[in-house]
């Protein structure tokens, strides 16, 4: 999982084993496909069309998320001036 993690923003991961249990946690980190052996000509014919149509969109527009981190970043140079804190009764 440590590569979906790890590149699925970077490259489109495609994991190819025996081990069934580790397929929603792949999904969960980004992989696009999850192919469990024995591999057969026409499953993996799906992988490549999914693959294909992929490569095909426009990538994402990350203008927002760029702007919001650059906000963000600037804020964290900000202080605290005033702290309120309530004492239980």
């Amino acid at each position: 999982m440590k590569v979906a993690e790890h590149c699925s923003s970077r490259a489109h991961v495609v994991f190819i084993t025996a081990f069934d249990q580790h397929a929603v946690a792949a999904f969960e980190h980004g992989a696009l496909d999850y192919v469990l052996k024995p591999l057969t000509a026409a499953r993996m014919e799906r992988t490549v069309a999914r693959l294909q149509e992929r490569l095909q969109q426009p990538p994402p527009n990350l203008q927002g998320l760029a702007e919001l981190l650059k906000r963000a970043s600037a804020a964290e140079n900000q202080y605290i001036k005033w702290l309120t804190v309530s004492a239980p009764e």
